[in-house]
């Protein structure tokens, strides 16, 4: 058995699954960034929809 071809193996495989397990929570990361970013749109739109509103009902609209 060559103990040190099995343990290059085993660390590579290692490597590999790290490097996976960093894809996928890069990728969480990235997707949870794009959501709170649409929801900061979403409140930036509204709380401008509101003050428009306010705006309208001071000028008798």
């Amino acid at each position: 058995m060559d103990y040190n071809r099995d343990g290059s193996h085993m660390t590579q495989d290692t490597g590999d699954s790290a490097k996976g397990k960093l894809n996928e929570a890069g990728r969480a990361i990235k997707n949870t960034a794009e959501k709170v970013a649409d929801k900061a749109v979403e409140l930036k739109d509204k709380a401008k929809e509101k003050i428009q509103d306010g705006v309208d009902k001071i000028k008798g609209n």
